[in-house]
């Protein structure tokens, strides 16, 4: 029984890995693309909003914020 179990951790582990990447393949190949018209320029946009206290500097935060 204990043999079953671990199977069935490892198929659902396999099933997260697999949604995990195909949802990045995705966002990469369609969705960034088909929305934006420079996706580097908004996932270093991203990034910044992620990582930085104050991502505008003393600027307006409307666009990053859209």
């Amino acid at each position: 029984m204990t043999l079953h179990l671990s199977f069935g951790g490892l198929s659902v582990r396999l099933a997260l890995l697999a949604i995990s990447l195909l949802s990045i393949w995705y966002a990469q190949q369609v969705t960034l693309p088909r929305y934006c018209e420079n996706p580097e320029q908004t996932l270093q946009r991203l990034q910044n909003i992620l990582t930085e206290k104050r991502p505008a500097g003393d600027e307006k935060r409307r666009s990053y914020v859209m």
